[in-house]
């Protein structure tokens, strides 16, 4: 098994990059030599800027020499519409392990449970290296504090309806009781405009323009007892950390109608049916 090489591509917004690591650990568990590949963040301006928040070492990977960059550049090159004896490529689409050979490429995000397994274990073994992270996590939560993210500004064409948000708080109201304490999160400006959610919530966190709080946000949003979560690896990562025992955590369903939807439920996550406003120009 430690004979195949197995290179993983890291790229795209936090949770898409935790999706990937908790892949490559996933991997790791089959016995399988993982190695990283995160130069995408030096060599693609990305029109959303996203960042890459914490390197391969971080999560206890290797970073992928230059000569095996070199040689998996060569394998896929010379790789041929029927494939090779010694290389394959996989994304979300065509993953067989199987297939595997003897240098293997994963290009996919990875947004499917099944390799969600012993991910939560991962993550906050991994994640709460970061002091700012341990602080969050650790610190006992304001009683019957809920966690409410609406994602919006580069989600263009899967914008969740807002009855979804408001059927979730009426469920965690019915479960709980009502004087529950609603912490909204979101980078669209809009949803102030949201008389109604505004009048619901008890505090709004919006992104600080000046700096890249990705990560700040993230921690804050692990100190809360339940979570609503909108269609987003951001929010969803934060709840996994935190699901299980009496958490409540509610997600959307469908997750996605314009692209392939994703097969993200878990036992400890509640499915909520969502109404997704739907437009042709939506965003990649």
């Amino acid at each position: 098994m430690k004979l195949e090489n197995s290179l993983v591509k890291i790229y795209g917004g936090f949770g898409n990059q935790l999706f990937q690591y908790c892949f490559a650990n996933y991997l790791k568990r089959l016995q399988k030599e993982v190695y990283i590949n995160n130069f995408w963040f030096s060599s693609v301006k990305d029109k959303f800027g996203r960042n890459e928040i914490f390197e391969p070492e971080f999560f206890g990977f290797k970073r992928a020499s230059k000569p095996l960059l070199k040689m998996f550049e060569i394998a896929d090159r010379y790789s041929d519409v029927n494939g090779s004896l010694i290389y394959s490529k996989f994304d979300d689409k065509n993953y067989e392990l199987s297939s595997n050979k003897f240098f293997n490429y994963y290009t996919g995000i990875w947004q499917n449970s099944k390799y969600l397994d012993n991910s939560q274990e991962f993550l906050v073994s991994t994640l709460t290296k970061n002091e700012e992270i341990s602080d969050y996590y650790n610190c006992s939560p304001r009683k019957k504090s809920v966690m409410l993210h609406v994602r919006g500004d580069n989600y263009i064409g899967e914008e969740i309806d807002f009855r979804y948000f408001y059927k979730c708080i009426d469920y965690i109201k019915n479960e709980i009781g009502k004087d529950i304490f609603i912490n909204l999160f979101t980078d669209n400006k809009d949803v102030l405009k949201e008389n109604r959610l505004i009048n619901l919530v008890d505090e709004v966190n919006l992104p600080d323009n000046n700096k890249d709080d990705t990560l700040s946000n993230f921690a804050k949003m692990l100190n809360h007892e339940h979570f609503i979560i909108s269609n987003s690896t951001y929010s969803y990562m934060a709840a996994l950390m935190k699901s299980g025992n009496k958490n409540i955590t509610l997600m959307p369903k469908p997750w996605m109608i314009s692209k392939e939807n994703k097969f993200l439920h878990l036992p400890q996550f509640t499915e909520v049916s969502s109404c997704l406003l739907y437009t042709s120009d939506a965003a990649d």
